[in-house]
């Protein structure tokens, strides 16, 4: 593992490693889980639209069923 020193304002680092201590894991896991949360998929598979990428009419039609289907479905509020 490679390491970079960093500045870090003194109360946030505080925050951090109170959060970490608070969750049982190291001010890593910390960083890492907040970065998981803010950085947008980027690959076209990491969702679920993406895995049509390169199909976008089977991805259109795909969803037209959706939608009919859940219209027509006793599923949705108790409609009979």
């Amino acid at each position: 593992m490679t390491t970079e020193p960093a500045r870090i304002d003194e109360r946030l680092l505080e925050r951090v490693r109170k959060l970490a201590a608070a969750r049982n894991c190291s001010v890593d896991e910390i960083l890492q889980q907040a970065l998981d949360r803010l950085e947008p998929p980027t690959a076209p598979g990491e969702s679920v639209i993406g895995l049509f990428a390169d199909q976008p009419e089977l991805a259109d039609k795909l969803i037209e069923d959706v939608y009919q289907t859940r219209e027509s479905s006793q599923l949705r509020g108790g409609r009979s």
